[in-house]
This record gives C-alpha cells, sequence and structure tokens, in this order.
C-alpha cells in the first residue's frame, strides 16, 4: 500500500541528493531503525548499505562510522532523509535508482545489498504496521490487549 498523505517530494531535488551525499540516513514512519548509504568506497572497503539504530545527533553518527568504517573521514555531504511516504513505494517505484547507478558503478554486491535491504525494511515497515494496529509497548491501542485482565 502506498502512502497517500499527499506529500510531494521534489524528485529532481531527491536524485541530486542520492547521486551527490557522500552519506544517506533515512528515517521511516512505522520503526525507528534507518537505512544508512555510504556509497564511499576505496581499494579496501566497499560502499556500505546497511540498517542501523537511530542516533541523537550528527556527531554520533560520525563517531559510528569513524568506528564502522575507519579508512574514510567524515562524509563532506550528509543527507538525513525523513521519508514520508511507505518503504515499499521507495523500494516498488525504484526511487533509488540514481543511488543504484551510483553503486552499481562500483561493485554488484553494493547494488544487492541496497535491494536486500529494502526488502527487509518493507518487511519491517509491515511488522510495524501490525504493531500499530494491535497496539505494543511502542503504540497506544484503543482496544485493550488480550493479554491484560
Amino acid at each position: 500500500m502506498y502512502s497517500e498523505n499527499g506529500i510531494r517530494i521534489d524528485m529532481e531535488e531527491f536524485a541530486k541528493t542520492l547521486r551527490e551525499a557522500d552519506l544517506l540516513v533515512f528515517n521511516f514512519l512505522t520503526f525507528s531503525d534507518r537505512m544508512l548509504i555510504d556509497p564511499r568506497w576505496t581499494e579496501i572497503d566497499g560502499p556500505l548499505v546497511a540498517i542501523v539504530a537511530p542516533v541523537q545527533t550528527p556527531q554520533e553518527r560520525f563517531a559510528w562510522l569513524g568506528k564502522n568504517r575507519p579508512g574514510f573521514g567524515p562524509p563532506e555531504g550528509f543527507a538525513f532523509v525523513p521519508w514520508p511516504h511507505s518503504v515499499r513505494m521507495l523500494r516498488d517505484a525504484d526511487m533509488l535508482a540514481p543511488m543504484r547507478s551510483r553503486l552499481g558503478q562500483v561493485s554488484d554486491e553494493a547494488g544487492t545489498a541496497l535491494q536486500q535491504v529494502l526488502d527487509n525494511l518493507v518487511d519491517r515497515e509491515m511488522q510495524g504496521i501490525r504493531d500499530i494496529i494491535r497496539g505494543n509497548e511502542e503504540w497506544m491501542t484503543l482496544w485493550p490487549r488480550e493479554d491484560q485482565d
């Protein structure tokens, strides 16, 4: 199901960001984990596409990168993307095509990793929607849970 919340994305700017940013972190609506894409590479380390925990500040993210990608300095261009639509839309409409192309110039594995992460995030999104409907620790529900008396 695609989001119908009316928020429009400037696709030219979005594509430009995908082509130019050294680091992208996507935030989604139904779960807290982020998608991190670091397209930088060296002869030793390839691009990184990963699901990561949220952090409080960009400095914390840069510290995480320093620990997990020590062969790279801080990114020159950083984009935090609060994605307003579904992950499924991001994946199925191939809205990351400019990034997929960029990663594909480096290695086939990076493009495969992007697809695997997106597939995983779609699964998490579906679970997140179920959690919202049922209510859990993170989401309140109007109806009492079956496990409560």
